[in-house]
């Protein structure tokens, strides 16, 4: 097989100061010798057009898509792929023939961090805290596996958007981001997938809603305050979501597997321990 030609990669996101992946991806690139760059790119919503713009003038070959633009950016590609296009949420874009065209690993990177930390979702009951477009494509995977799906959110048309579009035989539901809710779920469910920024230890405290007889798994999307600190047991670390979303889309792009082993080993040395 030849090797992928040079290339430009990014992320387009607010804020991307924090995250790690042009650290995974370029050392990943640099290990392979492929003569290709990734940087991060902080794009304001109102911006979001031109910079679709600069990567097509600039030749970039493919962008990750992070918050909050997974929505917004899908009238702005050529053509989404059908998965992408059912999820309502775009995350990884490739240059092709046809122009630029969106893919979603979110579900998809998610459901393989699950199974990776050990946690079986079939059968599982799972309260999904946000309404993003991460939070949308993990709804809409995981209610083809988990038996029943509680999604809360401060605006209660976005969650009640997601859960009229998902398609799995899951019992789906739900309602607003308060504390009777909280109360009312976090003791019955089996996991726990947190979609806002914030760690769900100091979600709950600010609800003050205590998670101490809970018996469900944790799942933190965001990974910026994550990197200290004892690792609970029953965590699917956000790092393993990380990294299985970045060789889905390294597939993505250079038509071949994603080194899994190598891009986990590359976060592994940068903070230090292995979460696994």
């Amino acid at each position: 097989m030849s090797s992928p030609l040079p290339g430009l990669y990014s992320l387009y996101g607010q804020p991307v100061s924090h995250s790690l992946s042009p650290l995974m991806f370029n050392y990943t690139f640099e290990k392979q010798g492929l003569d290709c760059k990734y940087t991060a790119i902080d794009v304001d919503p109102e911006r979001l057009q031109a910079a679709i713009q600069d990567a097509r003038s600039q030749g970039i070959n493919g962008f990750n898509v992070t918050m909050p633009h997974k929505v917004a950016i899908i009238p702005l590609l050529d053509k989404i792929s059908d998965k992408a296009n059912q999820i309502g949420s775009v995350n990884t874009v490739i240059r092709n023939p046809q122009g630029l065209e969106g893919h979603n690993t979110d579900g998809e990177g998610a459901l393989k961090a699950l199974i990776a930390s050990n946690f079986d979702p079939k059968g599982a009951r799972v309260l999904v805290i946000g309404a993003g477009g991460t939070a949308r494509a993990i709804v809409f995977t995981l209610s083809t596996k988990a038996d029943e799906i509680v999604l809360l959110n401060r605006s209660t048309e976005k969650a009640r958007s997601i859960v009229e579009d998902t398609k799995g035989a899951a019992k789906t539901s739900f309602g607003p981001l308060s504390k009777e809710k909280l109360e009312e779920n976090i003791q019955k469910v089996d996991l726990i997938v947190n979609a806002t920024p914030t760690q769900t230890g100091s979600l709950l405290d600010k609800f003050g809603v205590s998670i101490d007889h809970s018996n469900a798994w944790i799942f933190d999307l965001a990974y910026d305050n994550a990197r200290a600190g004892p690792i609970p047991s029953k965590q699917i670390h956000p790092l393993e979501l990380l990294v299985q979303q970045a060789s889905l889309s390294y597939e993505i792009w250079f038509a071949r597997p994603g080194p899994l082993e190598l891009m986990r080993s590359i976060l592994v040395d940068h903070i230090k321990r292995d979460w696994r």
